[in-house]
């Protein structure tokens, strides 16, 4: 095939959608990747051709070319998920609505958890940021509904705005020392929330 470029909201919706393929000329796939596929509900599996400069995908999951970023999960999957080592940065949206996930692995040596990254994650209930993440993106956390406690690293710097924001159930958090920034809302709207404990 000879597409090229694939503009943000291009699948929005589309229920149906189980698979995606992408071909060896694509570079372009919406602005933060996952926009494409916003709200694909039912999407299980993402293949890139091998011979794609840009893209690659590891068990059904987008990745870019040298595997470094994770830019989409397929939302339509359930369970759990372990990012694969090597992966440094989780991209924009790209477990957004992910809402059959229940528990997620980050590796070690994973610094950048990106905006809205678990947005509306409602199933997730178990999340282990390992000590090597030092930035969380606006919404990064924002609707995980189901999450409990949450344990943020020394090595967290930033928090962004509304990053924890609307997690109904989160009754307590701790956060490490080396926290210079957090943002408005990082922790708003959680009604469940009685603890924060600061180092």
């Amino acid at each position: 095939t000879n597409v090229t470029y694939i503009s943000d909201y291009a699948f929005l919706s589309c229920s149906s959608l189980k698979e995606v393929q992408i071909p060896d000329k694509l570079y372009y796939l919406g602005g933060h990747y996952s926009l494409a596929f916003i709200n694909c509900e039912e999407l299980l599996t993402i293949t890139v051709d091998p011979s794609n400069p840009y893209f690659s995908s590891v068990a059904g999951v987008l990745f870019n070319k040298n595997q470094t970023s994770l830019l989409q999960y397929p939302s339509g999957r359930s369970g759990t998920y372990s990012i694969p080592a090597g992966v440094t940065s989780i991209g924009q949206y790209a477990f957004y609505r992910s809402s059959l996930l229940t528990s997620i692995q980050i590796p070690s040596g994973c610094t950048n958890i990106s905006e809205s990254a678990f947005g509306w994650c409602t199933g997730l209930h178990s999340i282990s940021i390992p000590d090597s993440v030092a930035n969380i993106g606006a919404y990064g956390f924002s609707g995980c509904s189901s999450l409990a406690s949450l344990f943020l690293p020394d090595s967290v710097v930033s928090i962004g705005t509304s990053a924890f924001s609307y997690c109904d159930n989160l009754a307590s958090i701790h956060i490490g020392k080396s926290v210079t920034n957090i943002g408005a809302f990082a922790f708003g709207f959680c009604p469940s929330l009685i603890v924060i404990d600061v180092d």
